[in-house]
């Protein structure tokens, strides 16, 4: 009997995994409704160094880190890991221009990470763990890293890094092509791996795909330290943009395919007649790892934009405030989530919505689900107008996406007053057997995340019209979400409700130089509901507790 009854609730256990793993499926009927989706009590990464737009990631070995820039004045950008689950973090080994790397250990006298640096932070990993840096020095080029340890050992490289030789650089995104043994692959390329892409905007012409792995960069902490060119058809002359071509996708958040080894990058386009359209290109590897994609340049020397797939269409709003981000499951279904109305000044902040949409492997990714609102708009909930989405998938068909939400009708660059917080939505899909999506619509399941607001008053979207504007620019452009092993939810953000301000320091007032509101980075990571995965996720609660109790006889 005791034996029987110890495998029992294991057995039940399984039996709601199971159940909640097809949730949404047209054969799946859940038996109990599954928890609520829960956060723990917020962390903070590091309470010293602040900064905007923090980036996220967890290796193989289930190690969080964290980076991020302190600003193009400061040209220095921080990097940091976790070994607990993203609740205590260290600072990755800085590294300094002298001496070359490798870096020496932290001590007293160095701290973050020496210039260049200061936007854009991505990180990115292969299979065995080794992590892939990327860092924007101030719009001219872009400094790379890497690490085999978990930051023990720091290889850096500052020029020409990942820009290839090519100064002018903006919003890098790291994509490693690492397929696991076994994988029965289809992709043309025969070089060794893994391959690391780097895309960025070269700010002239737009999109450029670079690449590297051992033969491109055999020397030590290679490779991802130096790249080289990786797209075909730059070479074509552009009169109009009097430029060259680029691919298009320029600053969308890019995916990798592990079995045919395309790429993928999606960012909306003006159409003539006014309208705006979500659109994907694809590039296709050649044995070298080079890429040719969907609007290489046949037939219009700037590119053939007819070729581009049609994610959505008839978008009153430009659909990119500020990243498109697209997410592969383990399905191999891409989903994408983008934000209307851009940095556009007479958008209705009712139309600033968030939406998702998916496509599945079997058909190319070429034919995309009705787009679907996740945000919902209201006051009443405090997400009633939003910004900077960011999105993550996991199982077949299910994904979160986030967002910041503001609790006002307003324009979010207006000095309103208006409150700030993360919010979450769980999207399932409805998949096949085989675990492609249906093209059904999705349940969704939208939770905030924050236990109070995380920002008050703008959030300035008018890029260089801010300084005029004296717009609040301490989130900078974007946040980001990730899963653990068991398909929790991990996000970093900025927490900027403290306030903190150089003189003036009435924050009810736009300030011109300094502005409201110190970025402490943080994380939220979910501790109950169901994960990415399908299964149920546990953690400590944030709820308040009744109070503490002290042990007897420790006082001093």
């Amino acid at each position: 009997m005791r034996r029987w009854h110890s495998i029992a609730p294991f057995g039940v256990a399984l039996v709601l995994a199971s159940a909640a793993f097809v949730q949404g499926s047209p054969q799946a009927a859940p038996s109990a409704s599954p928890p609520s989706i829960g956060f723990e009590t917020p962390s903070v990464v590091d309470p010293i160094h602040t900064f905007g737009e923090p980036d996220i990631g967890i290796d193989p070995q289930g190690r969080v880190y964290v980076s991020g820039p302190t600003g193009t004045g400061t040209q220095r950008s921080v990097w940091f890991g976790s070994v607990d689950g993203g609740h205590t973090f260290r600072v990755v080994t800085p590294c300094p221009l002298a001496p070359f790397p490798p870096c020496p250990a932290p001590n007293a006298l160095t701290g973050t990470t020496a210039p260049p640096g200061g936007g854009d932070t991505d990180i990115n990993f292969d299979r065995s763990g080794k992590q892939y840096f990327a860092d924007l020095a101030a719009l001219t080029c872009l400094r790379t890293a890497t690490t085999a340890d978990g930051g023990r050992n720091v290889y850096q490289s500052v020029y020409p890094a990942g820009c290839s030789g090519v100064p002018g650089a903006d919003r890098q995104w790291l994509a490693v092509y690492d397929p696991a043994p076994g994988l029965k692959t289809t992709s043309a390329y025969k070089g060794p791996k893994p391959l690391i892409y780097l895309a960025y905007n070269n700010i002239t012409s737009g999109t450029q795909w670079i690449k590297s792995n051992r033969d491109v960069d055999p020397l030590p902490g290679g490779p991802g330290l130096t790249y080289k060119a990786a797209t075909k058809g730059t070479d074509s002359i552009c009169v109009p943009n009097v430029s060259f071509y680029a691919p298009f996708g320029a600053d969308g958040y890019p995916q990798i395919d592990q079995v045919t080894g395309k790429v993928f990058q999606a960012a909306g386009f003006h159409n003539d007649d006014g309208t705006y359209s979500m659109l994907l290109n694809i590039g296709t590897p050649d044995a070298s790892g080079d890429l040719r994609f969907l609007d290489y340049p046949q037939n219009d020397p700037c590119g053939d934009k007819d070729k581009l797939i049609h994610i959505a269409d008839n978008l009153k709003w430009p659909p990119d405030t500020l990243f498109s981000v697209l997410s592969m499951d383990s399905a191999r279904n891409l989903v994408v989530v983008w934000n209307l109305g851009d940095s556009a000044k007479n958008v209705p902040p009712e139309d600033r919505q968030v939406f998702v949409s998916a496509a599945s492997a079997a058909n190319g990714w070429t034919s995309w689900t009705p787009k679907v609102q996740v945000s919902d708009g209201l006051t009443s909930t405090g997400d009633y107008a939003n910004v900077f989405p960011w999105i993550k998938a996991g199982g077949p068909g299910r994904a979160d996406a986030v967002w910041y939400g503001q609790d006002l009708p307003v324009d979010p660059s207006s000095h309103s007053g208006q409150k700030w917080n993360v919010f979450m939505s769980q999207v399932v899909f409805p998949v096949n057997s085989a675990g492609g999506i249906t093209g059904v619509a999705p349940t969704q399941t939208l939770t905030r995340v924050t236990p109070h607001p995380m920002h008050y008053g703008d959030v300035c979207l008018l890029g260089t019209g801010c300084i005029t504007a004296q717009g609040n620019r301490n989130l900078a452009d974007f946040f980001a979400i990730t899963i653990d092993r068991s398909g929790a939810a991990e996000i970093v953000y900025d927490d900027t409700s403290n306030g903190l301000v150089q003189k003036p320091d009435d924050c009810s007032l736009p300030e011109v130089a300094d502005h409201c509101g110190a970025g402490v980075v943080t994380i939220a990571r979910q501790s109950s509901g169901i994960g990415l995965f399908g299964a149920a996720v546990s953690g400590p609660s944030n709820a308040p507790v009744a109070g503490l109790n002290a042990p007897a006889g420790d006082a001093l």
